[in-house]
């Protein structure tokens, strides 16, 4: 044996023998009788440490270090030192960990899977998914790319930070791409940035069109979000670790930050010019008109609010007839109102969406003005009918409200077997084909999850 390794065999020795004397000094205070034998029953008065000893014990230490190695990436990886510095390279490391389905967070090809198809239902121009794709990041200074060998090749070009567009830029990426054997009208470019104020080179669009060569303009702020909303709000499989789901959280939070940062900033420098130029002209409001300006765009927000609540489930019960589902809306108060105009009324209140799995369930999406645009909308399911008999399948409801809603914000109050705050739908994208698409897709699960307890519960 090397002296190196006789080295380490005593020291894992010596910390072997001296759990063995820990031990003897908590046995010993077990008895005050000296002739007791409890001393040598729970560890002997003298043992040699055997190589098998010292096999058993490293084999512990090395599945100790495994299990947190693994839980190490998948916990706090994705997120050490990002924070302080989100530069566009760290970024496309942190997507492309996400869609991976190699990455260390075990969740397979299904984060990846999902992207594609909500980027489908948006009308992003990408293929669908197909089994064995691989995920490169900075492979050939391309920052993201996607490869299914034999079908096609999907380039992310990510300028999160909004980085200046360089000299044929994309062209000298799908001519990289074509070179490892993919025909250029199986290769889709999607040029990311954080919104939809960034565009690339007009010439390097041009070149690469002429080419045959599939290009779609996404953004951070809404094809990356949906795909984020879509995850975090749908069932969350057994199989997949939970604390993915927590890094998935951070990340929506990191975009939702630097999306109103960037918009804000836009915003004062227009503003800026506007105020420079109405002070050269002798016209620079006062503090007071600014004020008065502030409490009338606050009631004109609430109002465009109410009405986009109204046009959101007015399309969504569009979708759920075209399916041939019946829905109604319903205030919460039991009494279902006929509502045929954004411009309504009953949108300033409280107003859900709701269809009926049972005489006693309806699976509901609902919005209200709330204190925050945060906490404008929810799914839920409503209880119906009589009272005795919603107490009988009260648990069935919230089974399934346990798979469907997020657990760690259940509301249990009536007239709700159970509901929770979602962010699939925003202000922001209430007028969007996709977000109507993810809220009746919902709903549908949550009507199919409650008749499967329902069907197992007889």
């Amino acid at each position: 044996m090397k002296a190196n390794a006789l080295r380490a065999f005593e020291i894992l020795r010596s910390s072997i023998e001296s759990k063995d004397i820990g031990l003897r000094a908590c046995a010993s205070l077990l008895t005050s009788d000296r002739n007791s034998r409890a001393l040598e029953l729970i560890v002997p008065s003298e043992r040699k440490v055997s190589f098998d000893e010292l096999e058993q014990f490293l084999n512990e230490a090395a599945e100790i270090q495994k299990f947190q190695r693994e839980h190490r990436n998948i916990t706090d990886w994705p997120f050490e030192h990002f924070w302080t510095n989100p530069r566009e390279t760290k970024h496309s490391k942190l997507l492309g960990y996400f869609i991976d389905p190699d990455a260390s967070h075990h969740c397979g090809d299904d984060f990846l899977q999902r992207l594609l198809k909500v980027w489908n239902l948006m009308g992003v121009n990408v293929p669908s998914f197909r089994p064995n794709c691989c995920v490169s990041v900075e492979k050939s200074r391309i920052d993201i790319l996607i490869q299914c060998p034999g079908h096609y090749a999907i380039i992310i070009e990510n300028k999160v930070n909004g980085a200046v567009n360089q000299g044929e830029q994309l062209e000298r990426y799908v001519h990289r791409v074509h070179a490892m054997g993919y025909d250029y009208s199986r290769i889709f470019v999607c040029y990311l940035p954080l919104d939809e104020r960034k565009h690339p080179d007009s010439r390097d669009l041009k070149a690469i069109a002429a080419l045959g060569v599939n290009y779609s303009h996404v953004t951070f702020r809404d094809h990356i979000t949906c795909w984020l909303n879509d995850l975090i709000d749908s069932e969350w499989p057994s199989s997949r670790n939970i604390q993915m789901r927590e890094n998935l959280l951070h990340y929506r939070s990191l975009l939702n930050y630097l999306a109103n940062k960037t918009t804000i900033t836009h915003m004062k420098e227009h503003l800026l010019k506007k105020l420079q130029h109405a002070d050269e002209q002798g016209e620079r409001p006062s503090w007071c008109d600014a004020k008065e300006l502030e409490e009338s765009s606050t009631v004109l927000r609430k109002c465009l609010e109410q009405v986009l609540r109204g046009k959101l489930l007015l399309s969504v019960q569009r979708v759920l007839k075209e399916r041939g589902i019946d829905s109604a809306f319903n205030p919460g108060n039991g009494e279902q109102q006929s509502v045929v105009s954004a411009y309504d009324s009953a949108f300033m209140e409280e107003q859900n969406i709701t269809i009926p799995a049972h005489k006693c369930v309806n699976v509901c999406f609902g919005c209200y003005e709330g204190d925050s645009p945060e906490k404008a909308f929810w799914f839920g399911y409503l209880r119906s009918g009589d009272e005795s008999d919603q107490n009988i399948f009260e648990p069935l409801a919230l089974k399934a409200a346990g798979k469907m809603l997020n657990p760690k914000a259940l509301g249990l109050n009536k007239p709700w077997y159970a509901w929770s705050y979602t962010e699939i739908a925003t202000y922001s994208n209430c007028e969007d084909a996709a977000t109507v698409t993810l809220i009746v897709n919902k709903l549908v699960e949550m009507m199919r999850a409650f008749e499967e307890e329902l069907t197992l519960s007889k």
